[in-house]
């Protein structure tokens, strides 16, 4: 749905040792943020000899080792060497190494830093406690940006799992979900099982309908070949050079943009018409491709209803674009309820027009669309049906941008198909108010996972084996 749930407005924005939560704008990824300086050879590395590179390696490790020290609150004089070796062996095993040339690449100067809190973890005592939650309290403090009241209120939950996530995380190589997801789900809800979350994201990784399998034979009538063509489709060079053009901030945001996401949402809304209406103040009926761009045109009125802004990009450039006979690479920012997103144009036929998503900048305020809080493709258009009927319809289909995000939204799916229904009821009352006629009730077919199965899944006993159709 190009109008989507809203996303988590004050997730934590990461820093110290590296990326955590997803922005709530745009998500940005790092080897980890957690290194000193990861280009220190420079550019003068031809110049250098390997015993002055080994030794810029050697001195830049050491400075890590001192980093690690004071954030983890390593400082006892009589235990310091001791540390030490624990991190420097942490570090040399999860990639920090100054061996051969002493060269260091970015990956392994800036080494995994959960990778290196599980390998510091692995070398303490497990009677020693004391040490362990400095450890746990760290990677809470500088992986998931937690306040000191937040890591107290977390570290009872925490604490008899900490071992776990940090090996399964090391395990699975994926510590943005760990980071950034399953993390910040139990900080805010206790109830969440590690086990489970961790078996839902093995279940979902290697299948992107693993969400929608069990729903998707719901209705005969849309199957999920239904919607190829969306999951196909990708913006053309057109709109590609006018982001381009328009310099930093403006990206493609297609549904492959958020590896770590999920299909989460396939729809279709249409109306159905037994006769087309008449253009307005006329006794002229409409051709099925007149009606479509009278809609598009139009789209203005008849996708503002309640709290969903519908507006230019620019008000000045995207005007133009979108009222001509091409609107291909007209802009658009939406809003839902506070929500925000922005969406190009990028095709229009005489069957139909689509809207793909795309990211915009922020100022320096923060303030703008970002990234739009899901990835895909709506496409709008008129057919002409086996039964002589016509059907104006809308389809779309959503990827999220973070693995665990659609579970944490404060508004579900029902917001975006109120808005939709809300948009064809609108369409519907044209239609009757311009002496066309309604043959059906608005023909509404939406496949998306149920987030209170799910939530109850994650905070279960009993292993998830799969996503039940609610």
């Amino acid at each position: 749905m190009i109008i989507p749930p809203r996303r988590p407005k004050n997730t934590p924005s990461g820093g110290g040792f590296f990326v955590a939560a997803t922005p709530p704008k745009k998500a940005v990824t790092t080897p980890c943020a957690f290194c000193l300086n990861s280009n220190f050879v420079g550019d003068n590395l031809n110049t250098l000899s390997r015993y002055e590179i080994g030794n810029m390696c050697e001195n830049q490790k050491r400075n890590v080792v001192n980093l690690y020290m004071e954030k983890l609150g390593f400082t006892s004089a009589s235990s310091t060497y001791t540390y030490e070796y624990m991190i420097n062996v942490a570090l040399s095993n999860c990639g920090f190494s100054c061996s051969g040339n002493g060269l260091l690449s970015v990956a392994s100067a800036c080494a995994d830093p959960i990778c290196v809190f599980n390998g510091i973890m692995g070398q303490i005592n497990e009677n020693n406690t004391t040490d362990q939650q400095k450890v746990q309290r760290a990677f809470l403090q500088y992986g998931l940006g937690l306040s000191a009241t937040e890591i107290n209120d977390f570290m009872p939950y925490f604490a008899p799992i900490a071992a776990d996530v940090m090996s399964d995380a090391v395990a699975l190589n994926d510590p943005e979900f760990v980071l950034c997801d399953a993390l910040s789900l139990m900080t805010n809800d206790h109830e969440y099982v590690w086990d489970r979350l961790v078996e839902f994201r093995e279940l979902t990784n290697d299948d992107d309908m693993s969400l929608l399998n069990e729903c998707s034979t719901s209705n005969p009538n849309y199957p999920l070949s239904f919607w190829y063509d969306l999951t196909l489709f990708t913006i053309p060079q057109v709109c590609i050079d006018r982001l381009d053009n328009l310099g930093d901030g403006y990206e493609n945001q297609p549904l492959s943009t958020f590896s770590t996401g999920t299909l989460i949402n396939f729809d279709y809304y249409g109306v159905k018409m037994s006769e087309l209406p008449n253009k307005p103040n006329t006794n002229t009926p409409f051709t099925m491709f007149e009606l479509q761009e009278y809609i598009r045109k139009n789209y203005y009125f008849f996708a503002n209803t309640g709290g969903t802004g519908y507006n230019y990009h620019n008000a000045t450039t995207d005007p133009p674009i979108w009222l001509s006979s091409n609107p291909v690479t007209a802009m658009f920012d939406f809003t839902i309820t506070g929500d925000d997103g922005s969406v190009i144009c990028a095709q229009n036929t005489e069957c139909c027009w689509i809207f793909s998503t795309i990211q915009t900048p922020l100022d320096i305020n923060g303030n703008g669309t970002g990234s739009h809080p899901v990835s895909g493709n709506r496409q709008f258009g008129i057919k002409l049906n086996t039964d002589g009927t016509y059907e104006f319809y809308t389809k779309g289909i959503d990827r999220s941008n973070s693995f665990f995000s659609y579970l944490t939204e404060s508004i579900t799916f029902s917001a975006a198909d109120e808005f939709w229904q809300g948009v064809q009821d609108k369409i519907a009352q044209f239609v009757i108010d311009n002496g066309g006629e309604i043959s059906f009730l608005p023909v509404v077919n939406d496949i998306h996972p149920e987030l209170e199965t799910i939530k109850n899944l994650l905070k279960g006993q009993d292993p998830i084996n799969y996503v039940p159709c609610p």
